[in-house]
């Protein structure tokens, strides 16, 4: 499961990729950003004018425990609900805590450069703690396919409102699989940004696919 990712382009770069005006940039003074769940990071979205804005959420959709076989929250021995965990990667969107957010005035990308895995070989003498993948050319910018939601707190912030994302991961495809076999994140072609963000959710979901791994390299030496 992907919980730990490295964006080092600049906001510039950004912005060229995906299509995002200086004005809608809300980022601020955004420099290289390791990220892990609950940390802010940038995300893209299509504003209602249809232009693209870039603003900062915090990784994770928030996960009630519930009761099982019910929709009701599960409650400690005290009788208070357990706290919140983030839901950084889904696999399933159609569950019912993300069935809400498929329209695609909650979807987003999420931009990135290198992305890791955990090392199931990480015990081993000499072997790093992740294995770490992205494009055939070094730390080159690519996007997530997301997913937003509002909520009434964030992370940071039990106090105030704040929207947070998640993204969609699928099969891993033939580069990632020896090391992660379970799933790899959903990684679009840039020509279907436009899709992604805009698409009905009948042909959005197409979009939950492997990446080719042909286009995309492992690189040993990040940490």
């Amino acid at each position: 499961m992907c919980n730990f990712e490295k964006l080092r382009s600049g906001a510039d770069e950004i912005r060229r990729m995906f299509n995002v005006q200086s004005q809608f940039d809300l980022t601020g003074n955004m420099g290289p950003i390791d990220k892990f769940p609950r940390r802010a990071g940038p995300v893209i979205r299509r504003r209602a004018d249809g232009d693209r804005e870039m603003l900062m959420m915090e990784w994770g959709h928030p996960y009630f425990k519930r009761v099982k076989g019910s929709n009701e929250l599960a409650l400690k021995a005290n009788g208070e609900p357990y706290a919140p965990t983030p839901t950084t990667n889904i696999r399933h969107p159609h569950y019912p805590m993300f069935r809400d957010y498929l329209a695609p005035e909650h979807r987003c990308l999420v931009p990135s450069n290198l992305f890791a895995e955990p090392n199931p070989k990480a015990k081993q003498p000499g072997q790093p703690k992740n294995i770490w993948f992205g494009m055939k050319e070094p730390e080159a910018l690519y996007a997530f396919a997301g997913i937003w939601r509002p909520w009434e707190r964030t992370w940071a912030d039990k106090e105030n409102a704040g929207d947070v994302y998640a993204f969609l991961t699928t099969d891993p495809n033939e580069l990632v699989k020896p090391h992660h076999p379970k799933a790899m994140p959903v990684i679009l072609h840039p020509d279907d940004y436009e899709a992604w963000l805009t698409a009905d959710w009948k042909e959005a979901k197409a979009l939950q696919r492997p990446f080719p791994a042909d286009e995309m390299a492992i690189y040993p030496d990040v940490e």
